[in-house]
């Protein structure tokens, strides 16, 4: 398989200068730059840029794909959106890290794991999981806690294959432990049952198992009704003084609209919601460790199996109830597909075949399935191809 690497960036807020855009070129001679993105696939060498360093300076968004198991999504947002206090509780070694400029926060998604079994593409990422950031402003963190999940699922694998040089800590204290197993749970935010389609495609992006989600979403509140109504922002926007609406109106004169829409709307959502309670009660607090959410989650999907076994077993016994009164068009039908003499119809009678001989056993009549199959087989015993393909579906012996 050859490489591929794939970078894209977006610019939200305030699109690309000439000058950045030239700055950008000078990094790659192929990338396509727009005013607002920089998109390029690598099938050898590397990226001479730095995500970080490009993130920090010109973009809002950035998607990274690669096909050695890589995968990393970059948001950008202004400084006063989220608090240090508020990532800290989601970030990780592996999953959710972030850091600071003077002007933004930058978060950054990370999944490093084996390299997948399919050939991986990264068009198309930036679109599902760019909402993100909207959602983020109004005050919606389930992003966060995606990102804490991922690194559950990493630590799990890598628990897998450690497995063996763990027991020589056995008898190590581990009372303060705060990694592995006995990890706390950060605050759960509300919704977790109900994602929107791009926190479905980040813990897609980022390998969270849907079983590890629901497993979490046990203890998440259902959540609220997000909406701004004309009289609450008016309410709101009454409470600014002069002085500050000068201010911004000054700002979106510079060109700065969307940064300031961006920052109006993350203090108007964090206004209404200190207002009926703190962010913290606001948010679902389980107390659950990371060994019992996985636990919880090994749970969950062996009860998802057994739902799913149960409900293939009711379609097939319906299915076959169905075929019992057709059973003389049936046969007509597989007498049919024999004498085509072709591989497709063959495969096309033994398929037949196999849901008839199980409705009739179904229905109690196997004795005449037998009677039918064998003057079958009498008629066509000498079409070897027909002969293998029964043997396979295990109709003969």
């Amino acid at each position: 398989m050859s490489e591929y690497q794939y970078y894209e960036f977006q610019a939200v807020d305030r699109p690309l200068t000439r000058e950045q855009m030239s700055e950008l070129r000078a990094l790659s001679t192929r990338a396509t730059i727009t005013s607002n993105s920089f998109t390029n696939t690598y099938n050898y060498g590397d990226f001479r840029g730095s995500p970080r360093k490009l993130m920090e300076s010109y973009f809002d968004a950035h998607v990274y794909i690669s096909n050695f198991g890589t995968v990393t999504f970059m948001l950008r947002l202004p400084r006063t959106v989220l608090s240090d206090d508020t990532l800290a509780l989601y970030a990780t070694d592996d999953g959710l890290n972030w850091w600071t400029t003077d002007n933004h926060t930058i978060l950054e998604w990370q999944r490093n794991g084996e390299p997948p079994g399919e050939w991986v593409e990264g068009e198309g990422w930036m679109g599902q999981l760019l909402p993100l950031r909207d959602e983020l402003v109004r005050g919606d963190y389930r992003s966060l806690y995606i990102g804490w999940l991922s690194s559950l699922t990493n630590e799990s694998l890598d628990e897998e294959e450690d497995s063996d040089d763990q027991e020589d800590f056995e008898d190590e204290d581990d009372d303060d432990d705060v990694s592995g197993t006995n990890r706390k749970e950060p605050p759960i935010p509300p919704g977790l049952g109900s994602l929107t389609g791009s926190q479905v495609a980040l813990a897609e992006f980022l390998g969270v198992d849907s079983d590890l989600i629901a497993a979490a979403a046990e203890a998440s509140p259902k959540a609220p009704i997000n909406g701004a109504s004309d009289r609450d922002v008016t309410k709101w926007a009454a409470s600014l003084s002069e002085q500050e609406i000068r201010a911004i109106i000054a700002r979106i004169v510079h060109g700065e609209g969307l940064r300031v829409q961006s920052e109006l709307q993350s203090r108007y959502y964090r206004s209404r919601n200190e207002s009926a309670e703190s962010s913290q009660t606001a948010r679902g607090v389980s107390g659950r460790t990371s060994g019992e959410l996985l636990a919880k989650a090994e749970q969950t999907a062996r009860e998802r199996e057994r739902q799913e076994t149960e409900e293939r077993e009711r379609k097939r016994h319906a299915h076959l109830a169905g075929l019992a009164s057709r059973f003389p068009e049936l046969w007509a039908t597989v007498n049919s597909l024999a004498e085509e003499q072709s591989a497709s119809s063959y495969s096309k009678a033994c398929t037949l075949l196999v849901d008839m001989r199980d409705a009739y056993a179904q229905a109690n009549r196997s004795p005449d399935f037998s009677a039918e199959f064998a003057r079958f087989l009498d008629r066509y015993s000498r079409r070897t191809a027909l002969i293998r393909r029964l043997k396979e579906a295990n109709l003969t012996s």
